[in-house]
C-alpha cells in the first residue's frame, strides 16, 4: 500500500529503511561513540524473543609465577570465569495523522521530509530509553561504587575538582572516559564560568563542546530535580551501550479514514539499547517489553567488575 501526499507517492518500505538509518545517524550518543551499533545484536534481535544473552569472560588476574631451570614446572592453574549479560528488546510504536505532517506535505521530497521528522522522533526516543535505563542501572546497590554525589557537600555545585573526582571512580581506567552527558542547565552554568572549550572537527567542519577535555552531549533527558536542584550527569567510556534494531515485522504502515479524510502514518520500532556490563530482570516488566518507567526501576544487575564498567553517575547542583 502506498500513501498519496500532494501528488507524490510514499512507499512505506522505502520510508522504513530511510527513517531507521537516519535515526541511528542523528542520535548524539551514537555519533559520540557511546552507543555502538552491533550487527550481531541486530541479528539476534531479528531471530525473535524478548530477551537475549551476551556471554563473556571476566578478566584473568593473579601474579605471574617464577620458572626454575631444571625443575619440573608446577604452575598453578587458574580458572577462567564466564558471565552473561542479558538484554531486553524494546518494542514501541507511534502513529500520526495528516494534520501533524501538514508541513511535510509541501516539501519537494515527501520521503525525505517525512522520514526526517520520523527519524528525529525515534532518535529522541532512543535517548529517553538510554537515560531511563541509566536511572535504573544506578538504582541498584551494585553500582554504588560508580556514583559520585556532591549535591549535599557545601553548595553542591559542579566544579572541575569534583568532576575529576567523578572520573576517578574508575581508578586507573579513568583515562578511558571520553564523554559526559549533561542537561542544558549544567551546560549553561559551565558556559557562564567559561569552562566550555570548543574543538573543531576538520572532517565535518563543525565545532563541538568539551569540558576538561571530554566531549559534551547536552540533552535535557538528563535528570534535573526541580525540588532539590540536583542535576544528574553521566560520564562514559566508548561503547557504553550496544544497539541493535530495527526488527519490527512491519516498521511502517499507512491507513486512511476516508469519511474523515485523514491519512495516518503508523511507525513501529523494535530495538535493543543495552548498557554494557549488566543483565536485566525481565520479571520486573508487566508486559513482554518494558516501559521507560520500568527501565528506570531496580531491574538491573552488574556482572562486570566495577573498574570495567563504562559509565559513572555524577550528582551535583548548578
Amino acid at each position: 500500500m502506498t500513501w498519496m501526499t500532494t501528488g507524490a507517492m510514499i512507499n512505506p518500505l522505502l520510508l522504513g529503511k530511510y527513517y531507521s538509518e537516519k535515526t541511528v545517524e542523528k542520535n548524539a550518543f551514537v555519533r559520540s561513540g557511546i552507543i555502538v551499533p552491533d550487527a550481531t545484536l541486530t541479528s539476534m534481535l531479528n531471530g525473535g524473543g524478548t530477551t537475549g544473552k551476551i556471554p563473556g569472560y571476566k578478566p584473568i588476574s593473579g601474579d605471574s609465577e617464577v620458572l626454575k631451570d631444571g625443575v619440573d614446572e608446577a604452575l598453578s592453574v587458574n580458572a577462567t570465569t564466564t558471565f552473561e549479560e542479558i538484554y531486553t528488546v524494546i518494542a514501541r510504536g507511534k502513529a500520526w495523522g495528516a494534520s501533524d505532517l501538514a508541513k511535510a506535505f509541501s516539501g519537494d521530497d515527501p520521503l525525505a521530509a517525512i522520514g526526517d521528522m520520523v527519524s528525529d522522533y525515534w532518535s529522541t526516543e532512543m535517548t529517553k530509553i538510554l537515560i531511563n535505563s541509566l536511572t535504573g542501572v544506578f538504582a541498584g546497590a551494585g553500582m554504588s561504587a560508580l556514583k559520585h554525589d556532591i549535591s549535599a557537600v557545601g553548595d553542591g555545585k559542579i566544579t572541575g575538582s569534583a568532576f575529576v573526582d567523578a572520573l576517578q571512580k574508575l581508578g586507573d581506567a579513568a583515562s578511558k572516559i571520553s564523554a559526559v552527558a549533561m542537561n542544558s542547565r549544567t551546560f549553561a552554568k559551565l558556559q557562564k564560568d567559561q569552562l566550555i572549550v570548543y574543538m573543531r572537527d576538520v572532517t565535518f567542519n563543525i565545532d563541538f563542546p568539551t569540558y576538561l577535555g571530554k566531549l559534551v552531549i547536552v540533552d535535557d533527558a538528563c535528570p534535573f530535580n526541580t525540588g532539590t536542584g540536583v542535576s544528574t550527569s553521566y560520564l562514559f567510556t566508548p561503547g557504553a551501550f550496544s544497539y541493535g534494531g530495527n526488527a519490527a515485522p512491519v516498521p511502517v504502515e499507512t491507513d486512511r479514514d476516508s469519511l474523515a479524510g485523514i491519512d495516518v502514518l503508523i511507525t513501529r520500532y523494535h530495538m535493543v539499547v543495552h548498557p554494557r556490563g549488566l543483565k536485566v530482570n525481565a520479571g520486573g516488566f508487566a508486559a513482554s517489553t518494558p516501559t521507560n518507567a520500568e527501565l528506570a526501576g531496580d531491574v538491573w544487575t552488574r556482572v562486570w567488575e566495577p573498574k570495567s564498567m563504562p559509565v559513572v553517575q555524577f550528582l551535583h547542583k548548578v
